[in-house]
């Protein structure tokens, strides 16, 4: 991916000392922090579907919730994806 932006000169100062110390150019310093922001978001929305899953299994028994899965699949989406 390649970013064309333009920061503010306090932000690319602060990158450019925290790419120094981790002994990176700024641009890999970037490429890192934004794989690993990357990285933690999935993490937290796989976090985030577990626990829901956990609360419909507890109301549904694995095979509707199966079922009903595979029919939401299926069904063109009506309201945008979180």
């Amino acid at each position: 991916m390649l970013l064309n932006i333009a920061l503010p000169p306090a932000a690319q100062t602060s990158i450019t000392a925290q790419a120094r110390r981790e002994s990176l150019p700024p641009e890999r310093f970037i490429e890192l922090a934004v794989h690993r922001a990357l990285a933690e978001h999935t993490e937290q929305e796989i976090n985030r579907l577990a626990r829901t899953v956990g609360q419909l299994l507890a109301h549904a028994s694995p095979a509707h919730l199966l079922i009903a899965v595979g029919h939401a699949l299926t069904q063109p989406s009506k309201e945008p994806l979180p």
